[in-house]
């Protein structure tokens, strides 16, 4: 099982994580783990990461830039929003100073441009081995159902126009959320995607996966050009088509897929916290069974059924052409991701068949006896 650890330098604007932290980080995690590929990012002050490659493959191992692909590039680049039904851009969640999950169109040329632009001037020449793309996606319904149901800019009206999708049906349909009886419809699973029994929803849901897939198979191919490889971070499978994301399509551009399986995290890409703006949206949250016995899990499990999360994992390693790697949390930040060593070992237990695991999503806040839990597995 290959080992991977992410780091969290900072984001764009706001101060950056200390050198000397990180550093000493990396160091320590390499004598604890046998880590085969650390990914970092994304603040741009180069001096981090040139001194983190010296080490990392001094140490035999993998450097990967972490990057935000349709969020946060707006604060560097001009960025055409996320349009909204209501024809206003989409609300950002902010989840702290340095990360604000303000979301860009994927279908805009602009927005898809601006990562390569980035790269180029901040990154180029520093010696990574791979990118880790992150936020290749619409907004989740954190952002409500006026941007989570976007986007309504130009772009996309041409699209469902030339998709055969009624675009008056669409926006009455979202405007009669959450009081549908049967918000969605789901008639069937298939690994990675579920099937709508309303075509609306379904097509909807389909041509929104198709953008993203499209969008990032251009810029993969340029970055590809440059000599790097390519690490995705999505949502967990039965979350992840809310948002674009059609992992198996996914799966044909990428060196490694890291689903984030957050089963205790209480911010964005958490399972608890996305399934409960999933459920808000749509009326269910009354009676959360009614969505929960549609992906089969028990929601009296806390925290999340692994089990589940499990056998999600599995069906989409059989069906993708690259590596799975589940995300699990490690660190231990309060109010967001309360973990423990006991939740730790039963992420461990939940996803050992898997190729790989990515410890995530900040070293500098993985307690080191979370760190020996892990360890102790490879002893």
């Amino acid at each position: 099982m290959e080992l991977t650890v992410q780091i969290r330098t900072g984001g764009y604007t706001g101060d950056p994580s200390d050198l000397t932290q990180v550093l000493d980080a990396i160091r320590d995690v390499f004598a604890r783990l046998p880590v085969s590929r650390v990914i970092m990012g994304w603040c741009v002050l180069p001096e981090v990461y040139q001194q983190a490659a010296s080490i990392v493959h001094d140490l035999g191992a993998e450097l990967y830039l972490w990057l935000p692909m349709f969020s946060e590039n707006g604060l560097l680049r001009d960025c055409s929003p996320v349009i909204g039904l209501s024809g206003q851009e989409s609300r950002p969640y902010q989840l702290d100073d340095s990360e604000n999950f303000d979301f860009y169109c994927p279908n805009s040329p602009v927005n898809q441009s601006a990562l390569l632009s980035l790269y180029d001037e901040y990154f180029a020449g520093i010696g990574f081995d791979g990118v880790f793309l992150d936020k290749i996606r619409y907004p989740s319904l954190i952002n409500g159902l006026d941007g989570g149901l976007g986007c309504f800019c130009p772009n996309c009206l041409t699209a469902y126009d030339e998709a055969g999708i009624d675009i008056d049906a669409l926006r009455s349909r979202i405007s009669a959320l959450p009081y549908l009886e049967t918000p969605f419809g789901v008639s069937d699973y298939q690994t990675g995607r579920y099937v709508f029994t309303d075509s609306l929803w379904d097509n909807f849901f389909s041509l929104r996966q198709s953008i993203v897939s499209v969008a990032l198979r251009n810029q993969c191919a340029a970055l590809r050009q440059l000599g790097l490889k390519i690490g995705l971070d999505v949502f967990a499978p039965f979350l992840s088509q809310f948002v674009g994301q059609d992992i198996t399509l996914l799966s044909q551009l990428a060196d490694f897929i890291k689903p984030m399986m957050y089963s205790a995290t209480l911010a964005p890409a958490g399972l608890p916290f996305e399934t409960a703006a999933l459920l808000r949206a749509t009326g269910m949250e009354d009676d959360p069974r009614s969505y929960y016995r549609i992906i089969g899990f028990d929601p009296t499990i806390q925290p999340f059924d692994l089990y589940f999360c499990a056998r999600e994992i599995e069906a989409l390693r059989q069906a993708c052409i690259c590596p799975i790697h589940p995300g699990i949390e490690l660190n231990r930040i309060p109010g967001v991701a309360p973990t423990t060593t006991e939740y730790v070992s039963r992420c461990l237990d939940a996803y050992e068949g898997a190729p790989g695991l990515v410890l995530s999503w900040n070293l500098l806040n993985m307690p080191a006896n979370h760190l020996d839990t892990v360890a102790a597995r490879f002893r």
